[in-house]
């Protein structure tokens, strides 16, 4: 099978490998513990439904230090509930993918070790907050959300292989959002990340200087003979300085729009993947008006940045929970 490798991770061999993890079998993610693929076959018969079993224990066997494994399938909805708690662990998040095809959903599955989980009480929080935010938080519309960018006086523009000036600016906004993130961030894993044929989108003030910054990751994967294009919106940081002024939630739109209107666009499958313990990225992607939250990935890669307080973790854990959002407006 044939897949655009993206965002990079460097595992224990050096290799680069996809954070989008649009790969099989599955692979060992050494920094974040975990062995991550995405099935090639629709899981809509016994027969797939048993290849994807095998698949997931073989991986168990060859990376028995992994304390998760998540994987990505298209289920048919026929079969959704039967494989549900079948040996494939926990229905997490299901994208809804009509766009594609009617008949299937894109369901993440995940599984962890008893010590990989979050205290109850984190879990709960995470949840009301989620929740509150999917229910309060009402939409803007487009035109609302690019006339406050103007406002501000700022401008949004999709780059493709950025500048070392550019690469500069990028590094110091990272570093400063992160204290720990999912690869090293360099200014080398910076221009990987933002080279085609991913999409860097920017935020540029008055004067210049970078405001906030999100890439759409783009993977492409076969199953069972059909490409499926996947774009992650993905590498979220805003400036400090910047941070009130709905930057996010513009580049959100800004980036959804962009996608759509590309070649095949309308067949593309476009989510993100949020901080659970950090509310403002989840209310930027509910006041799109065009993300719907999908469920969550629990203690799914090792981040630490920002928290809300009311949340509740503690500050030296680096696995993090992971709201899903998928896009519409196509």
């Amino acid at each position: 099978m044939k897949t655009v490798l993206v965002r990079i991770c460097l595992d224990s061999n050096s290799k680069s490998v996809s954070s989008v993890g649009a790969t099989w079998p599955l692979y060992h993610d050494v920094p974040n513990e975990r062995r991550k693929g995405f099935f090639p076959h629709r899981l809509d018969t016994e027969h797939t439904h048993e290849r994807l079993i095998r698949g997931i224990r073989e991986a168990a066997e060859n990376y028995p230090n992994a304390t998760r494994t998540t994987v990505r399938a298209l289920v048919g909805k026929s079969m959704l509930e039967a494989v549900s708690n079948n040996g494939l662990g926990t229905v997490e998040a299901i994208v809804n993918i009509a766009n594609i095809d009617v008949n299937y959903d894109l369901v993440y599955f995940g599984q962890n070790h008893p010590a990989r989980r979050a205290p109850l009480e984190v879990r709960v929080r995470e949840q009301e907050s989620i929740q509150r935010i999917i229910t309060e938080i009402q939409p803007v519309s487009e035109e609302a959300a690019m006339a406050r960018l103007r406002d501000g006086k700022y401008s949004i523009v999709p780059i493709q292989n950025p500048g070392p000036a550019l690469i500069e600016q990028l590094l110091h906004l990272y570093q400063a959002t992160y204290e720990h993130y999912t690869f090293p961030i360099t200014p080398e894993n910076i221009s990987i990340m933002a080279a085609p044929p991913n999409i860097l989108l920017v935020a540029f003030a008055s004067d210049g200087q970078v405001a906030g910054a999100l890439v759409a990751e783009k993977a492409q994967v076969k199953i069972d003979g059909d490409t499926l294009t996947l774009y992650e919106l993905s590498d979220y940081a805003t400036h400090r300085e910047h941070r009130g002024a709905g930057i996010m939630t513009a580049m959100q739109i800004h980036a959804i729009r962009y996608l759509r209107n590309l070649p095949g666009g309308r067949e593309f499958v476009i989510y993100s993947e949020n901080r659970a313990p950090w509310e403002p990225v989840s209310i930027s992607s509910q006041k799109t008006g065009l993300m719907t939250y999908s469920g969550t990935l629990e203690q799914q890669c090792k981040l630490l940045s920002d928290r809300t307080p009311s949340i509740g973790v503690q500050a030296d854990v680096l696995y993090e929970d992971l709201h899903v959002f998928t896009a519409n407006g196509y």
